[in-house]
């Protein structure tokens, strides 16, 4: 049996593959802050439905086809930390690219408050410690 936070983070990485913005909108709190990882492309922090927008379009731009498969579930201290694989085939270049990344999510009263986009369970964990960047 999975929890409600489980179930936030599910809802939402499944509109996300339909693409299915507005669903995945109706999932964060207004004011959700959005953590991506130094790491990775788009790094930065976003704020807001806008922002998570913003982030959300920038990283679209470079794909032409994109799919997140969550892998694995861990729940730490009020937290949820999702193992993932990424895949997509690049808009110009037409190459197939798939990585292993994982996403963090702090839900709080059925909407998520703050996600950190990392770039393995090993970064997310950190996060969750307060030693991430």
């Amino acid at each position: 049996m999975t929890s409600a936070r489980v179930d936030v983070a599910t809802r939402g990485f499944e509109a996300f593959n339909r693409r299915d913005l507005e669903t995945v909108l109706g999932l964060l709190a207004d004011d959700v802050v959005t953590i991506v990882s130094p790491s990775l492309a788009n790094a930065g922090t976003y704020r807001g439905h806008d922002g998570f927008t913003e982030m959300i379009s920038a990283w679209d731009e470079a794909w032409e086809e994109f799919q997140v498969e969550p892998k694995d579930v861990i729940e730490k201290a009020g937290l949820v930390i999702v193992a993932a694989r990424q895949s997509g085939r690049g808009r110009g270049s037409g190459i197939d690219v798939e990585m292993d990344t994982a996403f963090m999510f702090r839900v709080e009263d059925g909407l998520i408050g703050a996600m950190w986009v990392c770039d393995g369970v090993e970064e997310a964990l950190a996060f969750a410690r307060g030693g991430g960047s």
